[in-house]
């Protein structure tokens, strides 16, 4: 009796360890642009299978651009963020997303490459698109971001 349930729990553990071998993490590139034009500068964050870097690109000429975080992803990191870009489907958005009443105020561009996919570029102009505020929300709390670098972006119907 012993012997059997030892073989059995001993296959499980088999078929669990060839699962978990078989799930392998899709690669993912995400940038995005937050473009500050009042101030000439633009925020990049590059967020990849490993790392998330900021960078403040000047607007000013001869104005040297200046890195100001890195973060290296830890493994549960990266599972908990490739596992939610592969729930979302980000072809089905929009190119463009805008508030034409508005000539300046938060503009972003999002550059997605999820897996072979091909590269989605989306530019937002004072406009709350739910997906990306979800996005922005996600990376903001599974990535330990110094608060004066977390992604801003305002939901206009929340309080």
């Amino acid at each position: 009796m012993k012997s059997s349930l030892l073989i059995i729990i001993f296959l499980s553990c088999a078929h669990l360890e060839k699962e978990n071998k078989n799930i392998q993490m899709e690669k993912f590139s995400i940038e995005i642009w937050d473009f500050n034009y009042s101030l000439a500068f633009t925020c990049l964050y590059t967020l990849s299978n490993d790392s998330l870097t900021i960078t403040r690109i000047s607007g000013i000429k001869n104005e040297k651009d200046s890195f100001l975080f890195r973060y290296s992803l830890k493994k549960d990191e990266q599972k908990k963020i490739s596992k939610y870009l592969s729930s979302q489907n980000f072809d089905s958005l929009k190119n463009n997303y805008e508030t034409p009443l508005i000539d300046d105020g938060d503009r972003k561009r999002i550059k997605i490459r999820i897996g072979d996919s091909a590269l989605k570029t989306i530019d937002i102009s004072n406009y709350y698109q739910k997906n990306l505020g979800e996005l922005f929300d996600y990376i903001n709390q599974i990535i330990p971001i110094p608060i004066q670098f977390k992604i801003k972006y305002v939901n206009p119907k929340q309080p």
